[in-house]
């Protein structure tokens, strides 16, 4: 103890814990084998991999981020850097339309558009039912580990759903102001 600051001791982690890295600036590579989106990290090897977006040619890759989600799925998040001027302004500000979040619609516009709030009652109840069947099992065997992989999926359910929800929202509110 140097200066009144205690060095502290390490905490011992299970595997189970370990569920994102990083590697920044080195280490990671990502090129096309025979078709396949390959993601070649040091020490681990080569890794076939699933691109969800383009990455654009001008992009400067800076880090990737392995990441482990709850249910057991692993994704990939790539950090870029790109050397693009910023945007300008519209020329016809009377053009652009205004979102909001609101309370009792969830997106309503300037143009007097609103979009619904999505049910996720039905979710709800599944999540109460996989939870409760978790907390009957013994905690850290392999029926309770599949049981939690369960009321994971029914955590990101919703999630996706929201996502699928704005996605296909946005694109009905902006088909029907456009025409």
């Amino acid at each position: 103890m140097e200066n009144g600051f205690g060095d502290g001791q390490l905490k011992w982690k299970s595997p189970r814990e370990f569920r994102n890295f990083t590697y920044r600036q080195s280490g990671f590579n990502l090129d096309k084998k025979s078709g396949q989106a390959v993601l070649s990290l040091s020490k681990l090897g080569d890794i076939p991999i699933r691109l969800h977006r383009a990455i654009p040619e001008d992009a400067k890759l800076k880090q990737v981020t392995v990441k482990k989600e709850p249910t057991g799925e692993r994704g990939a998040l790539f950090g870029v850097e790109i050397d693009r001027e910023p945007l300008e302004p519209p020329e016809n500000p009377e053009w652009c339309v205004g979102i909001d979040v609101g309370i009792l619609k969830y997106a309503p516009d300037t143009d007097g558009t609103t979009v619904g709030s999505l049910n996720l009652s039905a979710e709800q109840e599944r999540q109460k039912r996989e939870q409760r069947s978790l907390s009957r099992k013994t905690h850290g065997s392999n029926n309770w580990e599949k049981q939690r992989r369960q009321v994971a999926k029914c955590h990101a359910d919703p999630r996706r759903n929201r996502c699928d929800f704005l996605d296909n929202s946005r694109t009905t509110t902006l088909g029907s102001t456009t025409s």
